[in-house]
């Protein structure tokens, strides 16, 4: 059943999206929508037993993933127990008088009387409308954050001040990259001025701007002899190097633990890899505790199922399995491990129990 269910609910994306938001904003706001389920509804996911138990069971069919920008929460003395509000922004408020499709018509009708009404009368404030949000229908799950806080901090905002850096960094690049086409070409003619002659031909320093002046060049100056100059622009190698963006970005990457970029030896680079898969473990188990099994909880009790499943996440590995797996094989050949052992091993990396050895042993 659970196995539709997720189908239903298109586990992929909602998995998607939630952990490029934890990641992201650090702050998961997932509204359930849920709907009534008649008994030919819950045959067609999978014929379960006590099907005529669940007939008009509400049953989630959408989670819907809330921008953080707009939730508000209740400024209360303790954080622990929050209560959040959704802010509508009067664009939204006014597709919502006059829905388009569908989804706005079913997000209308969910909405609160009161809000139904204010919405109706046009009767908002000029920053929008605060809409309470069933606190039994929203599921909350934060990353790095503490009971006294209302909203998790982001990863990234540490380094914003080094991102603001960096883009001013970049535009005073481009300004310079675009005084090149206003360099001046310096041209000089004639000899030094003796008794025999020398000196400047007016006639030849007009030639002259005629042939250099064109499209390329913008400005052209000619003096006499004395004068000695070239292109007039910065040295750009030096003022638009990559040297100076260094110390920022090796700043940002730690601002952000970005522990797997660098230049360094394999056996640190391993260490960092099991650091920034423990990462992922705690999101995937965040993901796990504060909504996916709750909710398989909640349902399992509310259709009447003595038991539910326990889910679980594959299990991740970047290391190199090459030894493991010569490990494995030579196992094999020994006859300690069965053919079907074996290839378990290989699909999941997960080596069998001492008792589970036996059973296989005996069924070979």
């Amino acid at each position: 059943f659970f196995d539709a269910w997720f189908k239903r609910i298109d586990i992929w994306s909602l998995k998607r999206h939630y952990f490029l938001e934890y990641f992201r904003s650090s702050n998961n706001f997932l509204y359930r929508v849920d709907a009534d389920w008649t008994v030919e509804d819950m045959m067609k996911l999978k014929t379960i037993y006590a099907a005529e138990k669940i007939g008009g069971s509400k049953i989630p069919i959408r989670y819907v993933l809330l921008n953080p920008y707009n939730i508000a929460c209740k400024p209360l003395a303790s954080f622990s127990d929050s209560v959040y509000e959704q802010i509508l922004s009067p664009s939204e408020l006014s597709r919502l008088k006059n829905p388009i499709s569908e989804d706005d018509k079913k997000f209308f009708e969910g909405l609160p009387q009161e809000a139904k009404d204010l919405i109706n009368k046009r009767s908002w404030a000029r920053d929008g409308l605060r809409i309470k949000i069933d606190p039994t229908k929203l599921h909350v799950s934060f990353a790095k954050k503490q009971p006294y806080e209302p909203f998790a901090i982001p990863f990234g905002f540490s380094v914003l001040g080094d991102i603001n850096a960096k883009l001013e960094m970049k535009a005073l690049d481009m300004a310079i990259m675009r005084t090149v086409e206003m360099a001046i070409l310096h041209v000089k003619h004639g000899e030094s001025k003796t008794q025999y002659g020398g000196g400047i031909n007016a006639a030849v320093g007009e030639a002259l701007k005629s042939i250099f002046q064109n499209g390329t060049v913008g400005r052209t100056l000619v003096t006499d002899f004395t004068v000695d100059a070239e292109f007039i622009i910065p040295d750009l190698q030096k003022v638009l190097g990559p040297e100076k963006y260094t110390i920022i970005n090796q700043d940002i990457r730690e601002g952000l633990q970005n522990i797997i970029v660098g230049e360094e030896k394999y056996g640190n680079t391993q260490a960092k890899i099991n650091v920034f898969l423990e990462k992922l473990r705690e999101a995937r188990q965040s993901f796990l505790n504060d909504f996916l099994q709750p909710e398989i909880k909640r349902i399992a009790k509310q259709l009447g199922f003595r038991v539910y499943p326990t889910v679980k996440f594959v299990d991740l590995s970047l290391q190199d399995n090459t030894e493991v797996m010569r490990i494995a094989n030579r196992l094999a050949e020994l006859g300690i491990l069965s053919p079907k052992e074996l290839m378990r091993v290989f699909h999941h990396g997960e080596f069998p129990t001492a008792d589970q050895i036996g059973a296989e042993q005996e069924e070979y």
